[in-house]
């Protein structure tokens, strides 16, 4: 649900997390994931703009 881009909030109501700190604990693993795709897109443009890694 976080890789879909839902709120924590709603994540955790559907999820039935009582705290927001249990959601978020979760929802931390996605996080990074998405990061880490941004982090290598914009590596990828980089490389293609100035043709080096």
């Amino acid at each position: 649900m976080a890789d879909a881009g839902l709120d924590r909030r709603d994540i955790q109501s559907v999820t039935g997390r009582k705290t927001l700190a249990m959601g978020q604990k979760y929802t931390a693993h996605a996080s990074q994931n998405a990061a880490s795709r941004r982090a290598q897109m914009a590596r990828e443009q980089t490389k293609n703009i100035t043709g080096k890694c």
